[in-house]
Order: C-alpha cells, then sequence, then structure tokens
C-alpha cells in the first residue's frame, strides 16, 4: 500500500492535468478559491436583489445572470435560482 495519498488520483487522470496539479502553487490555488468564494458572494447579490426588484430592474438583473452563467459554464446556474423563485413549492 502506498503512502502517497495522491497515487490512485494521478494514475486516473491523464498526464496533462496531473502535470497542471503538480505545477499549481498554493497561492494560485488560494486565488482560485478567493475568486470562487467572490463569484458566490455576487449570485446571492444577484438573487436578493432580483427577489424585491420592479420588472424593469429584473430584465436588467436577467442579463446580468445570463452573463454570468456564459462566464462561468461549468458552475452552479444564477438563471437556475432566480428560475426557481416562481416555482411554487411543493406542498
Amino acid at each position: 500500500m502506498s503512502v502517497d495519498l495522491f497515487d490512485a488520483d494521478r494514475a486516473a487522470v491523464s498526464p496533462s492535468v496531473a502535470e497542471q496539479r503538480a505545477s499549481t502553487t498554493i497561492a494560485e490555488y488560494e486565488a482560485a478559491w478567493a475568486a470562487f468564494d467572490a463569484a458566490e458572494a455576487e449570485r446571492a447579490d444577484l438573487v436578493a436583489r432580483y427577489a424585491v426588484a420592479d420588472d424593469d430592474t429584473r430584465l436588467a438583473l436577467l442579463v446580468t445572470a445570463q452573463q454570468l452563467d456564459a462566464a462561468q459554464p461549468f458552475g452552479p446556474r444564477v438563471m437556475d435560482e432566480l428560475r426557481a423563485l416562481h416555482t411554487k413549492a411543493a406542498a
């Protein structure tokens, strides 16, 4: 048994992914998490503003939500959260 926790991880990914992981510094990793946290805060703020906005403001916020979703294709969908505000919950 290997003492290296990530041996199975390395065996399961392509060489280019393994190389990228090996070359990523802690500072880069922390910066990526900080950017993710900032994006989460922006999403939460947009949803909160949308919930109390008038129709004209909602249209502008929908455009912003679409831009956020396009910029982060693999992240949570802001448009889904906004649509959920109009969906009635099951009783």
